[in-house]
């Protein structure tokens, strides 16, 4: 009696059992449907990242060409040294430009000492 009770429980048993577990295993597979990438969404986002790339590329080439042309050390030195000489030359310069100025303050109070006097003396010979 217990062998015949249990093929009739194993035939109801049995299959409920695999609808249960097939059950869960749909909504496994619906459940990891949301978490991984589509195919579709993996080669767009493919083509977004190769897009990028070769714009990266076209940046790159001309940051190339922009470094070629940028001055080099030397050509910097070169510079330093002629604003070293230049430098020189504007404080020459300015030396004398306050000489001249020393210069024409005496020969402003010479002229006007003999104006004063040419005034002066034109002035109480009339």
């Amino acid at each position: 009696m217990n062998a015949d009770l249990i093929v009739q429980w194993a035939g109801v048993i049995v299959p409920l059992v695999v609808l249960v577990v097939q059950g869960l295993l749909a909504w496994l597979m619906w459940s990891l449907r949301r978490e991984y990438v589509t195919r579709a969404d993996c080669n767009a986002c493919h083509t977004t990242i190769e897009t990028q790339i070769a714009g990266m590329d076209t940046r790159v080439a001309g940051l190339a060409g922009a470094v070629e042309t940028a001055p080099t050390s030397k050509d910097m030195q070169t510079v330093m040294v002629q604003l070293a000489e230049i430098s020189g030359e504007l404080k020459a310069a300015n030396a004398r430009a306050e000489g001249q100025a020393e210069l024409l303050k005496s020969v402003s109070r010479q002229v006007s000492m003999l104006n004063d006097y040419h005034v002066t003396k034109n002035g109480r010979d009339r």
